[in-house]
């Protein structure tokens, strides 16, 4: 039979390796809290970045959406093709906030010409040659967005020394990025609506996709003002 003293040094034994246990269990109950914290803090951050992406994108999207509206609703309300046309880039500087723009139609010889500009020109044209071919001159979004009917975009003219012939020209008076868009006016032919912009990267896909829109528009609106031009006509030659 054990004696007392034996029996209290096997209970001490016990208290002591019962206690190591519960302090074990705690520590790994702080941890698993902890852990448990951590993920928590990152859910919220993430939910919080989430909603503050969303909230970019909606603003954004409502911000083009004003653009778009403004410059359409104003086109709506024209019945002249000369005033149609002066208000394509003028919307195009005015609505859409571009540094420059113009309307470049395609001509028989595969040159382009200038029909329209409004902005900060400074000597821009005729210093600068725009054509159709696959020459240099007809390597830029312009040239580029006649040929294939698509828009065509650099988002950084300092870096792209091929493709855009008049890169130095358009450096020196503050563009750093340019887009082009198809526009196509039924009785001239078919052009694009170029527009440059002082920030670089300024051509995201909404951006792209908010001048197409308004590039259609305006197309739709300058039909329209052929066609009242044309019954203005009769009519005023049958009252004569």
């Amino acid at each position: 039979m054990a004696n007392p003293s034996e029996m209290s040094t096997h209970m001490k034994v016990i208290e002591a390796s019962i206690s190591y246990h519960w302090i074990l269990i705690l520590v790994l109950i702080a941890i698993l809290v902890s852990a448990l914290l951590l993920l928590h803090r990152k859910f919220l951050r993430n939910r919080e970045n989430k909603i503050h992406n969303l909230t970019n994108q909606l603003a954004s999207g409502h911000s083009h959406f004003k653009r778009l509206a403004a410059a359409t609703s104003r086109l709506a309300k024209l019945q002249d093709p000369e005033k149609v046309l002066m208000l394509i880039v003028k919307a195009a500087v005015q609505d859409f906030g571009f540094r420059m723009a113009f309307i470049g139609i395609a001509k028989e010889d595969l040159s382009v010409e200038i029909l329209r500009t409004e902005g900060y020109m400074n000597g821009f044209f005729p210093e600068v040659r725009l054509s159709l071919d696959d020459s240099k001159t007809g390597s830029d979004p312009t040239g580029n967005c006649m040929r294939t009917l698509e828009p065509k975009h650099i988002n950084l003219l300092e870096a792209d020394s091929e493709s855009v012939p008049y890169r130095d020209q358009a450096l020196a008076r503050g563009f750093r990025s340019c887009a082009s868009v198809p526009l196509v006016l039924s009785d001239i032919g078919h052009g694009a609506l170029t527009v440059f912009s002082e920030h670089p990267d300024a051509f995201t896909e909404a951006e792209i996709k908010s001048l197409q829109i308004f590039s259609n528009y305006a197309s739709v609106a300058y039909e329209a003002a052929i066609l009242f031009a044309k019954l203005h006509n009769q009519s005023n030659s049958q009252e004569i």
